[in-house]
């Protein structure tokens, strides 16, 4: 028996030095690239239409789930998908299973590489739009400033006092939140079919024609049913129930970070349960 678990202890150490190692691999390194190019292209974008930015206007932008394509909500998710997709086949191929011991051991895994890898990305995220930002609009952060677009979005309001660097923490938190709950949301989905079509579903879901509050997809389809709209799409509660744009900066306002936190919980916990359920079919 004691043979046994020193096996079992000499396993877990050498699946942790292969996960640390395929952490640093190329698809990953591939993933921070790709994060960071978005960026660039994200901010280039908004640079060319709009006059007056400053890197703090990219980066809560970049946070907005219904704001053109958006960067946080459907690129980053979709490119991290890739990348979680490849980790977790290599995860499951047999005679990784049977080393694991069990599908919860696994699941567990599976669900930390979504907390590691939405954490690297949400500092990639982060970091890129404000260097960015900084290179091609020439300012750092302008909130406090009559001609800004902070005061533009919030009617000439401006801040006395900029909290910059409860503005950037509050942010990475909100993206770090944002990506683990949709990589929840990216497992579910992908316990029902195959990584590919794990991936385009997770993809429509984060178009804002699907998951908006009243968007048009949700109009058709309730109208096909015979009725109008009387309650919000069920889909706008995971992306538009937090908050991080310019008006939730004004005093007195909130960013709703506590009911994300609370969705991605439930989130995660329905999908360790969905795999302990797995277990025992």
């Amino acid at each position: 028996m004691n043979s046994l678990r020193f096996s079992e202890r000499k396993t877990a150490i050498r699946s942790f030095g292969g996960l640390f190692r395929m952490h640093k691999s190329l698809p990953f390194a591939a993933l921070l690239v790709g994060i960071v190019a978005a960026s660039f292209a994200c901010v280039k974008t908004a640079v060319s239409v709009d006059i007056g930015l400053c890197a703090m206007d990219c980066l809560l932008d970049a946070c907005d789930s219904a704001r053109g394509v958006p960067l946080l909500w459907l690129v980053c998710p979709v490119l991290s998908a890739f990348y979680l997709g490849w980790l977790w086949q290599a995860r499951e191929v047999p005679v990784a299973v049977v080393l694991s011991g069990s599908r919860v051991r696994l699941a567990g895994a599976q669900l930390a590489d979504a907390v590691i890898v939405s954490v690297a990305v949400s500092l990639a995220f982060v970091v890129s739009l404000i260097l960015f930002g900084v290179l091609l609009t020439g300012g750092f952060c302008n909130f406090d400033a009559t001609a800004s677009r902070f005061a533009y979005v919030n009617k000439g309001l401006t801040l006395e006092i900029v909290p910059v660097t409860e503005i950037v923490a509050t942010v990475y938190l909100y993206c770090a939140v944002s990506q683990v709950a949709l990589f929840a949301v990216f497992y579910v989905v992908r316990n029902f079919v195959a990584t590919k079509g794990a991936i385009a579903i997770l993809g429509v879901l984060c178009l804002p024609a699907v998951h908006g509050h009243d968007s048009f997809i949700y109009d058709v389809a309730h109208n096909i049913l015979g009725g109008s709209i009387i309650f919000p799409n069920p889909l706008s509660f995971l992306f538009e129930t937090a908050n991080v744009g310019h008006s939730s900066w004004l005093p007195g306002a909130g960013h709703g970070l506590l009911s994300l936190l609370a969705m991605m919980g439930v989130l995660l916990v329905f999908a360790f349960l969905l795999a302990r359920r797995r277990e025992f079919l």
